[in-house]
């Protein structure tokens, strides 16, 4: 008798099982950059990255898209040492669930030619061939040179700039050594693995090329650094639609605390933002407590605007937040 098979969304620690299965089964290639290329598929697909695993051990990886009409499957993989076991069956179905929640009308997926198992598997779970042909284009050259994020000078000694590969050892060192203060950073896991800074890293780098070009990209992110180029911090704006809103986040390494830095540097990118993004309103979501954070904000002329109740969670556990906001002096 197989054991149960547990499918979950995607996690940072599933890459290397991923790789292998995805790589074996798919058309697509990680020759290039293999991190690079599950961060795009993790962030770019509306949480439809799935895995299933059996006693801790994943098996099986299913990737899927819906652009608001159709879905579709585009990479969907199991073990060998699984197969005819029903595992693809259950991923399907549950990508199918996925979808009817999102008010899919529709599924579509593509089979190699020379792959008739697949076909025929398909066929059983009720796909029907699709008549029409499919086309190609090319859109961006795999070497094509990446849209850098812009270099921000704050004061003469502090600067915001790209994220770097290089910055990997800082960041691990910095994160952990905030240590209980990683608390009111309801996005950054604690202890702070070096895979964990590997995955943030990666999603930084893509920000940078042209699948994560604005407008389409939701987030920019920065490295604050000192006059040595040494990273100190790191500071950026998700759920970002240019023209209109985009929410702030931060972080500041603890030997910089108490220096007035942060308070200019989310002065310094907030003007940024309105001018050059030309965003409406930009607003911060923060632990109650975090009483450093919000004199930062205030000081950088954010406003209180509501008290957020189990707001964050942080190992299950819900947290009170309140709302900071801010709008552009010169609206469009």
């Amino acid at each position: 008798m197989m054991e149960t098979l547990q499918i979950r969304s995607f996690r940072t620690q599933d890459f290397d099982a991923v790789r292998q299965l995805w790589g074996q089964f798919s058309g697509e290639t990680f020759s290039t950059d293999p991190q690079r290329v599950m961060i795009a598929k993790q962030l770019l697909t509306d949480q439809l990255f799935f895995v299933g695993e059996i006693q801790q051990r994943v098996v099986a990886v299913a990737i899927a898209g819906y652009d608001g009409v159709h879905g579709s499957i585009e990479a969907l993989a199991v073990d060998p040492q699984f197969h005819r076991q029903g595992i693809g069956r259950q991923l399907v179905a549950h990508i199918e669930s996925a979808f009817r929640l999102r008010g899919c009308s529709s599924v579509r997926l593509q089979a190699a030619p020379n792959r008739p198992d697949i076909a025929t598997f398909l066929k059983r779970l009720g796909y029907d061939p699709d008549p029409r042909l499919s086309f190609q284009k090319r859109l961006v050259e795999p070497e094509s040179s990446p849209e850098p994020v812009p270099t921000i000078s704050v004061d003469g000694q502090i600067y915001l700039s790209a994220m770097r590969d290089e910055d990997k050892p800082a960041l691990v060192k910095e994160i952990n050594a905030l240590g209980d203060a990683t608390g009111y950073l309801s996005r950054v896991p604690y202890p702070y693995a070096p895979f964990d800074a590997d995955f943030w890293l990666s999603s930084c780098r893509l920000q940078s090329t042209a699948e994560g070009a604005l407008p389409n990209w939701k987030m920019r992110s920065w490295a604050i650094r000192d006059a040595q180029q040494r990273l100190i911090g790191g500071i950026g704006l998700c759920n970002f639609t240019p023209g209109e809103k985009a929410e702030i986040g931060y972080w500041l390494a603890v030997d910089r605390w108490g220096q007035g830095i942060m308070t200019k540097v989310v002065r310094e990118l907030t003007d940024f933002a309105f001018r050059e993004y030309r965003l409406q309103k930009i607003y911060a979501e923060v632990v109650t407590t975090n009483i450093g954070s919000r004199r930062v904000l205030e000081k950088a002329g954010y406003q209180l605007e509501a008290e957020l109740r189990r707001h964050f969670f942080r190992d299950g556990k819900p947290i009170d937040g309140v709302m900071y906001g801010r709008v552009s002096p010169s609206p469009d």
